[in-house]
């Protein structure tokens, strides 16, 4: 026993710390590779970030436009639409022309006829086209002849319409 207590054991325990590692070339190759599909993937993730924002900028833009179309239309309380009219000559006096929406018989407009509208059709077409030809004639002999202005005749509808 004595001999026992003259040898002293050296005491070990196994135990985890962390400690300096130095890459091999195979480690630092493999990271290089890891580093650059993260670069890759990172730049198409930014790509697809700037489509999606791009893709909600332009929604918030037709939005935005839906609105501002919806308020004036709300703050004016109307909007300009194409509808069938009836023109009536002579009403609601002679001399004067009113524009009549067909859909609602509602008056749009009453004003003054022109000068030609005035012209009742009393004649048959050929008879109106020689009148028309001959104030043609008259006009563009007179001080309206320039360059620029020709007055020709025109029957549409039996009313007689003098073009320039």
């Amino acid at each position: 026993m004595a001999a026992a207590v003259a040898q002293k054991r050296e005491r070990t325990e196994r135990t985890r710390e962390s400690v300096k590692h130095q890459f091999s070339d195979a480690e630092t190759l493999e990271m290089s590779r890891q580093l650059a599909r993260s670069h890759q993937e990172l730049s198409e993730i930014e790509e697809q970030k700037e489509n999606v924002v791009a893709d909600f900028k332009a929604q918030i833009t037709a939005k935005e436009g839906s609105i501002a179309d919806l308020s004036r239309r709300i703050n004016n309380g109307y909007e300009y639409r194409t509808v069938d009219c009836e023109l009536r000559f002579h009403q609601p006096e002679k001399g004067m022309k009113t524009l009549v929406r067909m859909d609602s018989g509602e008056t749009v407009k009453s004003s003054k006829m022109d000068s030609w509208e005035l012209q009742d059709v009393l004649f048959e077409e050929d008879a109106i086209g020689a009148v028309l030809e001959s104030v043609a004639e008259q006009i563009n002999g007179g001080a309206l002849n320039t360059p620029d202005s020709t007055v020709t005749a025109k029957v549409s509808k039996g009313r007689a319409r003098p073009q320039v």
